[in-house]
């Protein structure tokens, strides 16, 4: 049986491409969260070179954001969320081949974000289904990459 050129191709480039795995990783610890809880974001390098990342412990607007998960009648998109952009300087730190580092999104509770002042940042996410967007447009994170699902579930129950 002959094969078209075209799966020929397809099965060429799989096959040469098989070594390229994701540069970056980002994995959720749990995929199920309450609102005040953390969401603690693993950022590993799987590159053969080290990747400069923002040293941070909390995630910041200028190089992640949220994005809720809209379900279309066919397929869904991720609509980011606004997250707080710090104004100081970020320092950067390397990640060497398989190190990671953990970033954190905070969940804040319905009165939290009710608050003028918060001393760390959070974001008040309805339940839903949602990812982190980590994005290149400040120049600050090395690459487009984003964290696997995770659902927010309501911690208010009905009396």
């Amino acid at each position: 049986m002959k094969c078209p050129f075209f799966i020929v191709f397809i099965l060429l480039f799989t096959v040469m491409n098989a070594h390229a795995v994701e540069k970056v990783t980002c994995v959720t610890d749990k995929v199920e969260y309450y609102h005040g809880e953390t969401v603690l974001i693993k950022i590993t390098n799987n590159s053969n070179n080290n990747v400069m990342i923002p040293d941070r412990e909390y995630i910041d607007g200028r190089f992640a954001r949220p994005a809720s998960e809209i379900k279309l009648k066919q397929g869904k998109i991720w609509k980011t969320m606004k997250m707080v952009m710090t104004s100081d300087q970020i320092q950067m730190k390397t990640l060497r081949q398989n190190e990671s580092h953990i970033y954190t999104l905070r969940l804040l509770t319905l009165d939290e974000s009710r608050g003028e002042t918060i001393l760390t940042p959070g974001v008040y996410a309805r339940p839903d289904t949602y990812k982190v967007f980590f994005h290149t447009e400040y120049n600050l994170f090395p690459v487009n990459c984003e964290s696997n699902e995770f659902a927010i579930k309501s911690n208010i129950t009905a009396k």
